[in-house]
């Protein structure tokens, strides 16, 4: 059995095609060169001038980054990853030559309203992978505006004028410009027929929204992390089939540890909630005119892939309640027989049976046992891919077997994952190890 849900993206707003009722949040490339100096001593602190109570939200950046070996040239689809696992959207400041593009001393998180097809030709035309992608985040606008988001306002009828500041200063506009300090965020500088160059960027449609409105102590806004706030519906938008099924698997992972170390329980309803969809398959499933005015809403329904959480039934979960207990006492008397032959360890460190498709009836039946453990919520920390990324079913090698040794412990893992086998299928078990 399985809960499988139909996943409903259309709207009942209006049919036109340049409208959509979704805003999307662009995932690009990593470019450090575009993060705020927060903690850099020339800085004091950027952008709250000094304010070390503001700037602690910041230093979970540091940590998580570090925690999961994030890397300074991330791919957009890592940079999706890392989100999703964080639970937030950072709110930043666009840098630009060491310049906040945002204005104001709060931080956003930007989006925009343009339908699928006017942002994939605009990602493809701007071309850079540093500031536009094709990978993102969407959300139903009305839900990010009762969040608190805004659209932006472009330019504003007094001239542009800014207070003075340094580099390591926050931008802020003059008084004679009419909006204040806690609204500067959504201002984005727009000039049209002068004898100076344009600047307009009317065309990007962008909403935003400001860690101003935290109440969490997030320094983002937050998605799937837990709040008294929950979107009924995200969009996680990547390039390739093979990108979709990561991404399945990741969702499941998380709603199964249910916790982000930083800041507390994810918010599983929203981790449900969420659907991955594949541009590969958009484009399999479309035509070149469907393509050209498709938005969100009209992306083919086969396309749009929630996670699957199966529901097993009784007799199932016993079936495996048999063969995790057949399993362990598989190892253990492999333990036994290699520990015999070889009594003293040549080597030390770890083994593990694992599984890494949470979307599997066996997981569901495992997790009812009581007999498996998620093991790493984040995709990119170099360790975790080196010793399992997923599942560990720990039940089956709890027996008579040596905490240390590896290579006995790799005897009794391999015994217990071929009686799994025997018994089981339709997922992959497999053994990981990890020397000390």
């Amino acid at each position: 059995m399985s809960n499988t849900r139909s996943y409903r993206i259309s709207s009942e707003q209006n049919q036109r095609l340049d409208l959509s009722s979704w805003v999307i949040h662009f995932v690009h490339d990593r470019d450090v060169s575009n993060e705020p100096p927060i903690l850099a001593e020339h800085t004091g602190g950027f952008p709250f001038r000094w304010d070390d109570v503001e700037n602690s939200k910041y230093l979970s950046w540091f940590y998580s980054d570090e925690a999961c070996d994030f890397d300074e040239c991330a791919t957009g689809f890592e940079v999706l990853s890392k989100i999703i696992n964080d639970g937030y959207i950072r709110a930043g400041w666009s840098f630009r030559k060491r310049r906040p593009t945002v204005y104001g001393s709060y931080a956003a998180a930007c989006f925009s309203e343009m339908p699928l097809y006017a942002l994939l030709s605009y990602a493809k035309h701007r071309g850079s992978k540093k500031s536009v992608g094709a990978y993102a985040i969407a959300l139903p606008k009305r839900e990010f505006y009762a969040h608190g988001g805004w659209p932006a306002i472009y330019g504003t009828t007094a001239r542009h004028t800014e207070q003075g500041g340094g580099l390591a200063a926050a931008r802020l506009l003059a008084d004679s410009c009419g909006i204040g300090e806690k609204e500067q965020y959504r201002y984005i500088a727009t000039r049209l027929g002068t004898d100076r160059p344009d600047i307009n960027w009317m065309h990007e449609r962008e909403w935003r929204w400001s860690i101003a409105n935290d109440k969490f102590g997030i320094p983002g806004l937050p998605i799937w992390l837990e709040t008294n706030k929950t979107y009924s519906r995200i969009l996680v938008v990547v390039q390739s089939d093979v990108e979709a099924t990561k991404l399945l698997a990741q969702l499941k992972l998380q709603i199964d540890d249910g916790y982000f170390e930083s800041f507390g329980p994810y918010d599983k309803a929203a981790l449900i909630n969420t659907a991955v969809i594949s541009l590969e398959s958009v484009r399999s499933r479309s035509n070149y005119a469907e393509l050209r005015t498709m938005r969100l809403e009209d992306v083919p329904q086969q396309t749009v892939l929630p996670v699957k959480i199966p529901i097993p039934t009784t007799e199932y979960i016993e079936h495996v309640k048999d063969t995790i207990f057949r399993a362990r006492r598989a190892a253990e008397q492999a333990a036994l027989a290699y520990h015999a032959l070889h009594p003293n360890p040549s080597s030390f460190g770890f083994a593990w049976v694992m599984i890494a498709d949470g979307q599997s009836e066996f997981v569901e039946a495992l997790k009812v046992l009581d007999k498996i453990h998620t093991f790493g919520t984040c995709p990119t920390n170099k360790l975790e891919a080196l010793t399992g990324f997923g599942y560990r079913i720990n039940a089956v090698m709890e027996g008579d077997i040596s905490p240390f040794d590896i290579d006995e412990q790799s005897a009794a893992a391999n015994a217990a994952i071929d009686e799994i086998n025997s018994s089981m299928s339709g997922f992959l078990v497999y053994l990981r190890t990890h020397d000390d």
